[in-house]
Order: C-alpha cells, then structure tokens, then sequence
C-alpha cells in the first residue's frame, strides 16, 4: 500500500515538473528576439524586431557599419524614443534605453485593444 502512495506523489510531482517545464520552454521560445542585418548603400545594419537599433547583442559589438564590410562602425547603438501629451496633457515617454528594458514588443496592431 505505501508503494502506490509513492508512486502516486510521484507522479504528481512528474506531472508539476513537466507542465513547469513545458511553460518555461514556451516563454523562452516567445521571448527571443529576431534581428536581420540590413545592407544597401554601402551600409551594414543590425536591426531587432523590438525596437533596438545598431548593436549586436551576441557579441555586445557595434551593428552599423560604414563602409560594409570594413570593420568601421559608425553607431554602437540606438532606439526609438517617441513622446508626447495625452488628453490630459501629461508628457508620456517609451523608449529604449540600451538594454534597460524594452517598452517596445512585436506582434500584431489592433484599434480595438482585443
């Protein structure tokens, strides 16, 4: 009888342990960031899908490059800041701030805040 009660809490500690893993896996593989290296006019520039401009984040290393190819790079880093007033007339503020935290995220636009 102690045996089916082990094997029991054993598998439901199994149970816990993949659903947990299984979660930690699907944030790990939603949160990678996608980048591509823009070339044309003699420039070589790494772009990231969440706003970040310029670095490569494997290798902490500059990402604008003039002329391609050159080893010249002309811009370490960058990131959309865009600000304004709402209605209320508050000043708001999203930036990127070089790797403190993004306010920006891909994914689909929506009016209709669904």
């Amino acid at each position: 009888m102690t045996f089916e009660i082990i094997k029991n809490h054993f598998m439901k500690l199994l149970n816990i342990v993949l659903v947990s893993l299984f979660i930690f896996t699907c944030q790990f593989v939603s949160s990678q960031q996608v980048s591509n290296t823009v070339n044309g006019n003699s420039v070589a520039a790494t772009v990231y899908d969440e706003g970040r401009l310029f670095q490569k984040r494997a290798y902490v290393s500059a990402g604008y490059e003039v002329p391609a190819g050159s080893g010249n790079h002309l811009i370490f880093s960058a990131g959309f800041w865009f600000g304004g007033h709402n209605q209320n007339g508050d000043l708001k503020l999203a930036a990127d701030l070089f790797g403190q935290g993004s306010e920006f995220y891909r994914g689909p636009f929506s009016t209709s805040n669904d």
